[in-house]
């Protein structure tokens, strides 16, 4: 079948049949009042690299965390690379992290030089197992990096006590995370120095991006030496990158995303879009590693950061009417004391036979994508895992939960949630979900 006769039938079933709501993950965060934003800069020609708006977000986003200096960067993963560096790690260390995340991140650590060393997960959050970390520590460990998984916090607390009893400062990676919570701390401001990112399938978009956060003063420093020597992204890259934020703003709207999926396939590759995906295990020599965030950028994060509060409460009302069919997060809504206030970037649940993932997916694929993030140990490697140091079924819980999870959108771009309800329903009457994440290794 053609590509023009795909394109043919998607507007036939839109117009003449049903309304067709295209969930997907992209830009859930944006609207076209930041397209504005952006299309005027361009005309004004506000700073493209430097300029006014990035000092203003990366105080907003210190003062929200309640801490005293942020550094912006091009991307979460250049943020990450940046509080390793400045922590001073580099060959023959070794960075704890948990074994079920983005390949960015030991990617990240094995371009300072260190090891990254795996942990196995907790299978009733998909966050890192605080009572495993001990048995990987040893004398090289130089940090320990907790991932707050789809939004859900970590337990501190317990992780807390580990780093205070072996004097190894914890990362905290909050790409899921931004504005959760923690006893009342707004995660990323509990560790040594915590990052966040703001490319297009986060809290929110900048179509790409990170921030690095902390309150110690001597890291500061380092982190601040690192950033000033790190040069912009070259003029050319970022109007790509703003091009790509205009674009799959409208193209991922869930009205146009019947026929914008097949522009975005079509296209893609050709130099108008721009996407960073990085599968090497050397640092990139193509393009500025770390970079820095841009200014027309930095003002988006600007737009984005005055919503984020909004952003998330919407987030967690999808997400309740998802729990009230699913029961899986159930303090989260039924206990006004609950210490750990989930973001919800995505609804995550488990699913006990892939063939029904593929089916529920077919049937479904005109109205959402049913995701399946992460699905491997370091999502965006699924292969010669040796090769980013992790062996085969060292952690059993994160690569069962590779290959079974099932997640749901919860951006703001959901403005009709009933078919996502049908297919939650749907879904739980298959007895395809396993409950409670139940879940057997053998």
């Amino acid at each position: 079948m053609g590509f023009f006769t795909k394109v043919k039938e998607a507007v036939n079933f839109s117009f003449f049949r049903k309304k067709l709501e295209y969930y997907d993950f992209f830009s859930g965060t944006t609207n076209w009042k930041d397209c504005v934003s952006v299309i005027l800069s361009l005309l004004k020609f506000d700073g493209l690299q430097n300029g006014r708006y990035i000092e203003k977000y990366e105080e907003v986003s210190a003062n929200y965390h309640g801490l005293k200096y942020a550094f912006s960067f091009a991307s979460g993963r250049m943020s990450l690379y940046a509080i390793l560096k400045s922590l001073g790690i580099g060959r023959n260390d070794e960075v704890i992290l948990p074994a079920y995340n983005c390949v960015v991140c030991p990617n990240a650590i094995l371009y300072t030089g260190a090891k990254p060393i795996y942990v196995d997960i907790d299978k009733e959050n998909f966050n890192i197992n605080p009572k495993k970390i001990e048995e990987k520590i040893t004398k090289k460990t130089k940090a320990i990096m907790v991932q707050h998984t789809f939004g859900f916090p970590c337990d501190m607390d317990k992780i807390q006590k580990i780093s205070n009893k072996y004097h190894i400062p914890i990362i905290e990676d909050c790409a899921h995370a931004l504005g959760g919570e923690y006893k009342g701390k707004k995660l990323g401001s509990i560790g040594i120095a915590s990052f966040f990112s703001s490319d297009h399938t986060k809290i929110i978009s900048t179509s790409t991006g990170g921030m690095v956060l902390t309150d110690d003063e001597k890291l500061a420093k380092k982190i601040k030496e690192i950033y000033t020597q790190s040069p912009f992204l070259p003029k050319l890259t970022i109007l790509r990158v703003l091009f790509t934020f205009i674009s799959e703003n409208f193209l991922w709207n869930p009205h146009l995303a019947f026929i914008g999926r097949w522009i975005v396939a079509l296209f893609w590759k050709f130099p108008f879009f721009f996407f960073l995906d990085e599968n090497k295990i050397q640092r990139p020599i193509n393009y500025p590693y770390p970079a820095r965030l841009s200014n027309i950028q930095a003002k988006i994060g600007i737009r984005q950061m005055e919503k984020l509060d909004d952003n998330i409460s919407f987030r967690r009302k999808i997400a309740k009417e998802y729990n009230k069919i699913f029961d899986l997060y159930k303090e989260q809504f039924e206990n006004n004391n609950n210490t750990k206030k989930h973001t919800f970037l995505r609804y995550t649940f488990l699913i006990n036979d892939l063939e029904n993932i593929k089916y529920f997916r077919n049937k479904y694929r005109k109205y959402v994508y049913l995701g399946d993030w992460f699905n491997s140990i370091a999502h965006g490697r699924t292969d010669s895992l040796d090769k980013i140091n992790y062996t085969i079924r060292d952690c059993p819980i994160a690569e069962y939960v590779s290959r079974h999870n099932v997640n749901l959108p919860t951006h703001q771009k959901i403005n009709d949630p009933k078919i996502m309800l049908e297919l939650a329903n749907e879904l739980l009457k298959s007895k395809a979900i396993i409950k409670n994440n139940d879940i057997q290794i053998k």
